[in-house]
């Protein structure tokens, strides 16, 4: 699963607005917004297939809060995970 590490562009600044990475192959791997470089509200993952891995996941000062649902490459549940804002 692919994450994104860095808080700026390519041309130094940080992120800010709507995000969004793909896989090499095309399809889409995570979408999600930043401010100031930190992520914001909900991201979503995706598998390479285009299947959901993560849903329900957001995010404030960059720390996941929340309860956040994991995926396997066919769609089922097979994990919910809980977490508190510091």
């Amino acid at each position: 699963m692919k994450t994104v590490t860095s808080k700026h562009n390519t041309d130094g600044k940080l992120k800010n607005g709507l995000f969004k990475e793909h896989y090499k192959g095309g399809s889409l791997a995570c979408v999600g917004k930043y401010r100031s470089g930190e992520k914001i509200g909900v991201w979503k993952r995706y598998h390479p297939n285009g299947a959901l891995y993560d849903d329900e996941g957001n995010f404030a000062n960059d720390e996941k809060i929340g309860e956040w649902r994991i995926y396997d490459a066919k769609g089922k549940l097979v994990k919910i995970t809980k977490h508190k804002s510091r």
